[in-house]
């Protein structure tokens, strides 16, 4: 038998990307991208044995269209520099072991906890309302592209969706937020677990008032690499009928009668139940483990887990016990997360269960919308659109009736150069339109020299609570509605919320409703809360107890 070896392969690939033309492709200069990649790739110090360290990437490349590729690109690069789970490097995988449903103990226990559920195959998951369109979904376990969902609430294909409970999250995010506003719109029945009045629990058929954090015990993991375990322990009783998710979640799968436990002479757990079990790990109750949290405070993972207390985890088979889901038991044999044990350049999960051969190689692809790959759209559209990015006061949807957040930052915002700006004789402070073929919103210039000429960077998930209308105002400005909905990474279906075409012209009262760049309450003709003085702002100050 002969076979091409998949290292061939892929240097064919890396190939096409001389430094010439991966300039082109980042408008970086092709001396800066050699002196990066010759400074990383040789360690300052090789007699340590390890590489430079790895590759900080966050967010950004999983909302370009292109995100599965992209991750496992740099993944693959640290490894190949070995920078994958050593000191300074790429940790990998980091769920704290002992806590929520993880395996712990000492290196002789390789016992594990059982998910509630179990896991559920490849096969078990056929029905995923995406599972033709993105079968690696299935796979992944943990959900389904937000669009096809939408689709079906809409159209029934590939069957309908009458109803739904939304738990911690709101429809603004999630690729373009009318074609969202819409699908749940038409729901026949829509729950929302909230702690506040939202666009998304306007649109609920009932509302459950979902436990605040210091009214709720749960325990607690550090994102990232840092590895800690500690808990959040309720100072209060949640008020009146609230409730956390879990114990809603609980209750509703005795309700329908599934069982939420693998255990068949327990199938249903009361919460207490389900504090123990995520903590097992630790040989406590959950208790015992809210008392020694209070008193001992967070726990370093090195100092307590044998997992964690090591690099290059692979070699002592404490990587493949990570995770219980999808087709691979966590067995706790050495290697990787994989069906092979091992890094894998070309992808036997894509490969064996994905409808896309053809990326089984990680490859760069432009975005959808970029002048790149869609130069018509620019030529109406001129100036290239990035969003998400962080906002000191907000996180995403949150806070926007807080009164000390609205002072500080009222209205939301695109950055623009000022050079652009002056050619669109736009001025500081302007409300301006954002158009493109899917509709146009409201935001406020706000010049940054520090963007490149050509693009824009405008504020995410805005709505207004002063408003009464039944929207709360999130098609007013939210930048979302002009997204392209049918943008998706090929893969899992991540949405395409980066680099594409806008055009930006000032609001002014002849192009504007109400005769007045301002937004306005479709509904009352009030405008919105613009500026820090707003008399409304001290309307929405707490009243505490005592106070006057």
């Amino acid at each position: 038998v002969k076979a091409r070896p998949i290292w061939d392969r892929y240097a064919e690939i890396c190939a096409k990307y001389t430094l010439e033309e991966t300039e082109k492709i980042t408008g970086v200069p092709a001396k800066l991208i050699e002196e990066a990649c010759l400074t990383w790739v040789n360690p300052l110090d090789p007699t340590t044995g390890y590489g430079n360290g790895g590759l900080h990437y966050q967010l950004a490349p999983d909302q370009c269209g292109n995100a599965i590729q992209s991750e496992r690109a740099m993944a693959i690069l640290s490894a190949i520099t070995n920078n994958t789970d050593v000191p300074g490097g790429n940790r990998g995988q980091t769920r704290m072991l002992g806590v929520n449903g993880s395996p712990g103990g000492a290196p002789d226990d390789k016992s594990t906890i059982q998910f509630p559920r179990g896991t559920i195959s490849f096969m078990g998951n056929a029905s995923m309302v995406d599972a033709e369109i993105f079968p690696l979904n299935r796979w992944f376990n943990f959900w389904s592209d937000c669009e096809c969902t939408w689709d079906a609430a809409l159209t029934g294909k590939p069957y309908y969706i009458k109803g739904g409970i939304c738990c911690a999250a709101d429809f603004m995010s999630m690729s373009n937020s009318k074609h969202a506003h819409d699908a749940l719109a038409a729901l026949e029945f829509f729950v929302a677990l909230e702690l506040w009045h939202t666009p998304t629990t306007e649109l609920a058929d009932i509302i459950l008032p979902a436990a605040h954090w210091l009214e709720l015990d749960s325990p607690r993991m550090s994102q990232g690499a840092s590895g800690a375990i500690g808990a959040t322990v309720k100072c209060i009783e949640p008020p009146g009928e609230a409730r956390s998710d879990v114990a809603i979640s609980l209750g509703m799968f005795k309700a329908f009668g599934l069982p939420w436990s693998a255990n068949p002479e327990k199938p249903f757990f009361e919460l207490e139940d389900e504090l123990n079990a995520s903590v097992a790990g630790m040989r406590m109750t959950w208790r015992e483990y809210a008392e020694a949290f209070q008193s001992h405070g967070w726990w370093d993972c090195r100092e307590i887990s044998y997992i964690w207390h090591n690099y290059r985890r692979w070699e002592a088979g404490c990587l493949r016990q990570i995770f219980s889901f999808g087709t691979i038991p966590p067995d706790g044999n050495v290697g990787f997360y994989t069906p092979t044990g091992l890094t894998e350049i070309w992808s036997t999960v894509m490969e064996s269960h994905g409808n896309t051969p053809h990326l089984c190689l990680p490859d760069f692809h432009e975005p959808p919308r970029s002048p790149i790959s869609s130069p018509d759209d620019y030529n109406e559209y001129p100036l290239l659109m990035t969003t998400g990015s962080r906002q000191p006061v907000y996180f995403h949807s949150e806070h926007r009736q807080l009164p000390w957040c609205r002072e500080q930052w009222p209205v939301p915002r695109v950055e623009m150069h000022p050079d652009d700006a002056k050619e669109l004789g736009l001025e500081q402070g302007d409300w301006v339109w954002i158009e493109n073929a899917n509709g146009r919103v409201r935001e406020v210039v706000d010049f940054y020299y520090g963007i490149a000429k050509g693009t824009v960077n405008a504020n995410h998930q805005w709505w207004f609570p002063e408003n009464v209308g039944p929207d709360l105002g999130y098609d007013l400005c939210n930048i979302n509605i002009i997204n392209y909905k049918d943008d998706k990474d090929p893969v899992c279906g991540a949405a395409t919320l980066r680099a594409f075409p806008c055009k930006i012209y000032k609001a002014t009262p002849e192009n504007s409703p109400y005769n007045d760049p301002i937004p306005r309450d479709p509904v009352t003709g009030e405008r919105i809360i613009y500026s820090a003085d707003d008399p409304r702002l001290k309307e929405w100050l707490p009243t505490y107890e005592g106070r006057e």
